[in-house]
């Protein structure tokens, strides 16, 4: 099934409701950790719908890396299964820590096995890569979007300068879903 620009409207309404999932469901038992790594991962795909991929060659593959977050890598490649986003098909690669992210046009770090840094982030800050992590502070080490629990539910947060550094064009439908973050820069 084939996703265009047409469908945002609904993926929007979508988006937003994922992001009223309650606590219980989000940081309970082991069940429903699986549920936020699930969410989590739908969260991911559906952010990639809200981004320009201009400078994408027609027909070349979205690279959705994720490192450090194999539940949520599997979860990625359930929710995409034969999905394109405006033409392109999503391809779910799990890197390692210390490979190359250049050829990644999204990079989920995950804060669970390993914990991204700024250090980590600098070789990609400046290339059309939408950074995203679940990890406390990834806002403040130059990542674009970063997961945050607050009053029971997961939102999330987009770091503007940072996006601006990439390159890359954020939907304001997006941004109207996100807390707004600026002055963050790379050390």
């Amino acid at each position: 099934m084939t996703r265009g620009r047409g469908h945002t409207g609904i993926a929007g309404i979508a988006l937003a409701a994922m992001l009223v999932v309650a606590p219980s469901r989000v940081l309970g038992s082991d069940s429903s950790v699986q549920s936020d790594n699930d969410v989590k991962a739908a969260l991911v795909f559906n952010f990639a719908k809200f981004v320009d991929w201009s400078a994408l060659p027609d027909r070349a593959p979205i690279r959705a890396c994720v490192v450090g977050a194999q539940a949520i890598a599997a979860a990625l490649v359930q929710i995409v299964g034969e999905e394109t986003i405006n033409g392109h098909a999503v391809e779910v690669s799990t890197p390692g820590v210390g490979t190359s992210w250049r050829e990644c046009q999204l990079l989920f770090l995950g804060s669970t096995e390993t914990r991204p840094s700024a250090e980590a982030l600098r070789p990609v800050s400046t290339l059309p890569i939408l950074t995203i992590s679940d990890s406390p502070d990834f806002l403040d080490m130059g990542g674009i979007v970063e997961f945050y629990v607050e009053r029971s539910r997961l939102r999330f947060a987009i770091n503007l300068d940072a996006v601006e550094r990439s390159g890359l064009r954020v939907s304001a439908r997006l941004l109207g879903l996100a807390k707004i973050v600026r002055g963050q820069d790379v050390p």
